[in-house]
C-alpha cells in the first residue's frame, strides 16, 4: 500500500511559519539523534481513575461543566438556519445559526415538557417546533408560539424561552459553556499565541464534509492516544505508520494546551518533506509543506487541556491533518486502561486522568480548491 499523498495547504503568516519551522528544526534534531521528548520520570496512572464513577463526576463538574468546550466547527453551521444538536456530558446542547449569522446556544429541551427538540445532528430549519405538543421557538430560543394556546392557558412567552448558554464563535471554532452563568472569554482562555495559531489555520474556509463518532470506553482513552504515537509502528504499520514516524515528537504547552508534533518520512526515496499541521482542542496551526533533504516533516496536533490539579483531569480534544476530533460527550462506568508510561516534556501535560465513557466524533474537511497555494 502506498503512502498517502498530501496536498499544499495554507500559506502562512510569517510569525506562524516561524514557529513551524522551529518545530521542524526540532523534529529534525531528533530524527537524527533517533531521540523524542521526554519527560524527567515515567508516568503511572491507576485504572481506577478510568473506573471510578465518582471521580468522573467530579471531572464533569470541574472541567466539562467549567471550561468552554469546541462543540463544533462554523462550517458545520454555514449559513442563516443552520444548526448542530449534540450531547455533552450527558446534558443535550442545541447550537443555531440566526438569519443574521449570529450563533446561539441553548439547551436542547423543551420548556413545556422537556422533550428533545432536535435530534442528534446537524440540519436546517427557520423555526424550532416540538415534536410533543409543536410548541414552537426561534433560532434565539424565544418562544414564538403555543399550540391550542385558548384552550390551554395563558402563557407568559417572555419567560418561556429556551434556556440559553454562553456561546463564542472564533477561528472556525463554536465555543460553548454548559454553565449558564458564564462568560467566556477565549483570549484569556487560549492566550494571544494560540490565537493566532488557530487563526492561521484558516478553519472558517473549510467545507464540512463527513462526521464520523466512533463510541469508546471512556473519553479519557481519546484523549491518551492522541497523546503519544509509541503505537504507530504496531498499531497502524501499514495506515499511519507509512507517513508517521513512531515514538518521535516534539511538545509545546501553552497553558492549559498543548501540541505535539510527530515527524514523517516521505515515501521518495533520499527526500523528507518538511510540514507543520497543527491542530487543537481548540483547533489550532494549518498546514504549509516545503521539501529539504533529509530532514522529517512536523505534523503538529495541538490539544485542549485545563491544568491538571490534583487527581482531576482534563478535558480536551485534538485534531490532527484535514481531520478534527473531539473528546469525549457522554459517560458510563464501563471500561478501563491499564497504566502506561509516557513520553511527554512533562507528566501534568502528558496525561489525562478521568473515567467513564467517552466519544470520538472525526470531522472531514475540504478547503476550496482557491484557498490552496502550492507549498
Amino acid at each position: 500500500m502506498a503512502a498517502p499523498h498530501y496536498v499544499a495547504g495554507i500559506d502562512f503568516a510569517p510569525e506562524v511559519r516561524g514557529d513551524a519551522y522551529n518545530v521542524m528544526a526540532r523534529l529534525v534534531e531528533h530524527y537524527r539523534n533517533n531521540t523524542t521528548d521526554q519527560a524527567d520520570t515515567l508516568w503511572h496512572e491507576p485504572v481506577r481513575a478510568y473506573r471510578d464513577p465518582d471521580l468522573w463526576q467530579r471531572e464533569v463538574e470541574a472541567v466539562h461543566r467549567t471550561v468552554p468546550l469546541p462543540l463544533a466547527m462554523s462550517c458545520e453551521l454555514p449559513g442563516p438556519g443552520s444548526y448542530k444538536s449534540i450531547d455533552v456530558a450527558g446534558t443535550p446542547v442545541l447550537i443555531t445559526r440566526d438569519s443574521a449569522g449570529e450563533m446561539h446556544a441553548m439547551l436542547n429541551v423543551c420548556r413545556h415538557r422537556g422533550a428533545e427538540l432536535l435530534a442528534e445532528g446537524t440540519g436546517s430549519t427557520n423555526r424550532i417546533t416540538c415534536p410533543y405538543h409543536s410548541w414552537t421557538y426561534d433560532l434565539k430560543g424565544c418562544l414564538l408560539g403555543v399550540y391550542g394556546e385558548k384552550t390551554f392557558g395563558g402563557v407568559d412567552k417572555d419567560q418561556m424561552g429556551l434556556r440559553t448558554l454562553p456561546v463564542v464563535e472564533r477561528a472556525g471554532l463554536v465555543f460553548v459553556s454548559l454553565d449558564r452563568d458564564a462568560t467566556i472569554d477565549l483570549d484569556a482562555w487560549l492566550g494571544p499565541e494560540l490565537l493566532t495559531l488557530l487563526e492561521a489555520m484558516a478553519l472558517d474556509k473549510t467545507h464540512h464534509y463527513s462526521t464520523r463518532t466512533l463510541e469508546g470506553p471512556n473519553w479519557k482513552v481519546v484523549i491518551d492516544g492522541y497523546f503519544e504515537g509509541y503505537h504507530f509502528a504496531s498499531l497502524h504499520r501499514t495506515t499511519v505508520f507509512r507517513t508517521n514516524l513512531s515514538n518521535m515528537a516534539a511538545f509545546d504547552k501553552w497553558g492549559a494546551h498543548q501540541r505535539n508534533s510527530s515527524a514523517w518520512p516521505s515515501p521518495a526515496v533520499g527526500v523528507r518533506r518538511s510540514s507543520s499541521r497543527s491542530s487543537c482542542c481548540p483547533a489550532a496551526p494549518g498546514a504549509r509543506r516545503t521539501r529539504s533533504r533529509s530532514s522529517p516533516c512536523a505534523r503538529n496536533r495541538l490539544t485542549t487541556m485545563p491544568a491538571r490539579p490534583s487527581s482531576t483531569p482534563a478535558t480536551g480534544s485534538t485534531t490532527s491533518s484535514w481531520t478534527r476530533t473531539t473528546p469525549p460527550a457522554t459517560a458510563s462506568s464501563a471500561g478501563s486502561m491499564p497504566s502506561r508510561a509516557r513520553n511527554s516534556p512533562s507528566a501534568a501535560t502528558s496525561r489525562a486522568s478521568s473515567t467513564s465513557t467517552g466519544r470520538s466524533t472525526t470531522w472531514s474537511l475540504r478547503r476550496p480548491r482557491s484557498s490552496r497555494s502550492a507549498g
